[in-house]
């Protein structure tokens, strides 16, 4: 299912990011532009477009900076890490790049990995590519013989973490952020995943600084 750019409703415009319903029934609004005092109305609109091709959870968010009248569910919010504050990880682990026999594994883990987490997108073979040819790199977390995680990281940022194995997160993004060039580090993440929190708290990033607000419609 297609993400639509520009949806217009009750005066405004939004963003529908659609993809996720076939697979989570998850929808996410954007609101672009709207009328003062409308913003209710507009995303009421816009999650009924949404629920009408199958979205059981809308979820929706403002470009402004301004809070909705809506009940609040989490934020996106990022950190950051300077490179001089880099450890070692504590377990040995070994990044694996996934050639074409490995890339539908860690379609495979990824989805699982992410399924639970608000606001990770889905992956497929063509955004794998489409990242690539803009600087992303994909890795497969191995430890004696075992996969224990998976990553992706471009440039200065984490864009992706998960471990596969209880005891491995701490390990496995230490070894992820050592492929990160440049400092400081950055990621996003999200406030309702408390466990990442906790460890990038254990590793030395910085407290989280909100980029934006998501309320459940």
């Amino acid at each position: 299912m297609k993400n639509i750019p520009i949806f217009t409703a009750c005066g405004g415009t939004a963003t529908l990011i659609l993809r996720e319903i076939p697979r989570l029934g998850r929808a996410y609004v954007i609101l672009q532009t709207s009328t003062p005092g409308q913003e209710a109305e507009q995303a009421a609109a816009c999650a009924g477009f949404c629920r009408q091709f199958g979205a059981r959870e809308v979820f929706v968010s403002n470009r402004e900076p301004a809070a909705l009248p809506l009940p609040h569910s989490h934020d996106m919010c990022r950190r950051t890490l300077p490179r001089a504050a880099l450890t070692p990880p504590e377990r040995p682990v070994a990044l694996v790049a996934p050639d074409e026999a490995l890339t539908p594994l860690y379609l495979q883990r990824y989805a699982e990995a992410f399924a639970p987490v608000y606001n990770a997108s889905m992956l497929t073979r063509e955004d794998l590519s489409r990242a690539a040819a803009e600087g992303s790199r994909f890795f497969l977390a191995q430890s004696s013989g075992q996969w224990v995680g998976l990553g992706q990281v471009c440039g200065a940022e984490l864009q992706a973490v998960a471990s596969f194995c209880p005891g491995w997160g701490r390990a496995v993004t230490q070894a992820l952020l050592s492929e990160t060039q440049g400092s400081p580090i950055t990621l996003l993440v999200c406030s309702a995943n408390a466990r990442a929190m906790a460890l990038y708290d254990r590793l030395g990033f910085t407290p989280p600084e909100i980029v934006s607000q998501w309320y459940r419609i």
